[in-house]
């Protein structure tokens, strides 16, 4: 399903027929009719790469009801969320699931970016909100720990809510290598948007769960060309 969901998103931000953070019914129409077409011609690429179908709700069950007493300090909350993870993508997954449905996207903050930009990953957890930076200082440190190696923090611009006339906002994202390829995760996106009035609502959304770079590339601009992870950035 994911893979599918991935090239209906590519189809409307190619063309523009949205932006981040404002729900849309858009990609729903789009993905049953690609949906319907890929199954008849038996694709299994996308966009360069392998269709992955992942059942993902084992490890997004556990993750979503951590109990309070794993959150003590993030490495024990990472020890909790990887313990039943059978793969990198598990573990990466299953810290993924906890940020979206436990931290909350902090609009107040969109006035400090000072203060903002210097949330670290403790008081995130603390906390329980943030923006993009904190969000993604706090992903980089857990997805780090559950992998053992190093995951990376992009910083850049991106089409973020109240995106018109082709300004972008300040955004940050992660990026990891696995198997070979890079994609990139966005709690920001996945955990929810911003409603016509700036308020946040919670809506889990993993489309913005390893995303492969040809696809990003149409709502994401890294500072560093390098990291859009393509021929032709």
């Amino acid at each position: 399903y994911s893979a599918f969901q991935n090239f209906a998103h590519y189809w409307r931000y190619r063309f523009g027929a949205g932006n981040m953070m404002i729900k849309g019914t858009f990609e729903s129409s789009l993905l049953l009719i690609l949906l319907l077409g890929f199954c008849a011609i038996h694709c299994d690429t996308l966009l360069g790469r392998e269709v992955r179908l992942v059942d993902y709700s084992k490890i997004d069950t556990h993750a979503k009801y951590a109990p309070k007493s794993a959150e003590a300090n993030i490495e024990g909350l990472v020890d909790y969320l990887i313990k039943p993870a059978r793969n990198d993508r598990e573990k990466l997954r299953a810290v993924f699931t906890w940020i979206t449905h436990n931290i909350s996207y902090n609009t107040a903050l969109l006035s400090n970016p000072t203060k903002a930009r210097a949330l670290s990953a403790q008081a995130v957890l603390r906390s329980k909100s943030s923006v993009c930076s904190g969000y993604s200082n706090l992903a980089k440190t857990m997805m780090t720990l559950a992998l053992k190696r190093e995951v990376y923090r992009v910083n850049g611009l991106a089409k973020g809510y109240g995106y018109k006339d082709g300004k972008l906002g300040s955004h940050a994202w992660i990026a990891v290598e696995l198997d070979g390829n890079w994609y990139f995760i966005d709690c920001t996106w996945g955990a929810g948007y911003l409603d016509d009035t700036g308020r946040f609502k919670r809506s889990f959304n993993d489309y913005y769960f390893l995303i492969a770079p040809e696809v990003l590339k149409y709502t994401h601009l890294p500072e560093d060309p390098s990291w859009q992870k393509i021929h032709d950035p």
